[in-house]
């Protein structure tokens, strides 16, 4: 029943071709390449997904900052005490933090960010017969997505700007809350003299992947796909 409805998730089941796009080509209908997955629960109430995310393919250019001090550890206290809207305490954690250039970071750091790479790659490395330039290149790339927690972005904000504008900081980040009563991580150091100032900072851990949504594409249909699971279920897999 409505009630009990969660979800409608459309998943891509074939391709366009064979009998399907006989109707196509007499101008009938489109190709059926799609099936339906209706979510239901006896209680939604009860009910919390565990929906998954997936990793954007490229590294975001914009998050270009990072926090040095930061631990994972501290990066999930600190997320913790956002969503339980502890300022006080969040505020105490965010105390002693700084933010640097993550290009400056990575120069500085360059050497060791390689080497601890190469040793745990040599098969990769001879199997691939990779340069220095492509070992390089491939150790800053996965240091990069392994310190996603503490690398961030900054973007405009004009609400958090108009309040912080009014208020005196002590420390180079803190959070404050926006009109909605959301906490954010603020930059306290951002350009005072232009409204789109870059005040507001965001996580690469959070940012770095994106939820799957209710649209699922390149599900593999040959092999028998109707078989799976021990139950034909030819039109409905």
């Amino acid at each position: 029943e409505r009630e009990n409805f969660i979800n409608t998730i459309i998943p891509e089941m074939s391709n366009a071709s064979g009998n399907k796009i006989k109707h196509a080509i007499k101008g009938k209908k489109f190709p059926k390449l799609k099936e339906y997955i209706l979510l239901y629960a006896k209680d939604k109430n009860q009910i919390n997904l565990t929906i998954p995310k997936q990793a954007k393919e490229k590294w975001d250019k914009e998050y270009n900052q990072i926090i040095p001090e930061l631990t994972l550890q501290s990066f999930e206290r600190i997320i913790e005490l956002i969503d339980d809207k502890k300022i006080n305490e969040l505020d105490k954690m965010l105390t002693g933090l700084s933010l640097v250039s993550l290009s400056e970071f990575i120069k500085s750091n360059e050497k060791v960010i390689i080497d601890e790479w190469v040793s745990s790659h040599l098969s990769v490395i001879s199997e691939n017969k990779l340069t220095a330039e492509q070992i390089s290149e491939q150790a800053i790339s996965d240091w990069k997505w392994n310190n996603a927690y503490r690398i961030v972005a900054s973007k405009p904000n004009k609400a958090l700007r108009k309040k912080a504008l009014k208020l005196d900081f002590k420390q180079p980040i803190q959070s404050l809350t926006n009109p909605s009563g959301d906490i954010k991580i603020i930059l306290t150091d951002f350009n005072r003299e232009t409204e789109t100032a870059r005040i507001e900072l965001a996580f690469a851990e959070i940012n770095s992947s994106i939820y799957i949504g209710d649209i699922w594409f390149k599900i593999t249909t040959t092999g028998g796909v109707a078989q799976e699971g021990g139950v034909n279920f030819t039109n409905g897999k």
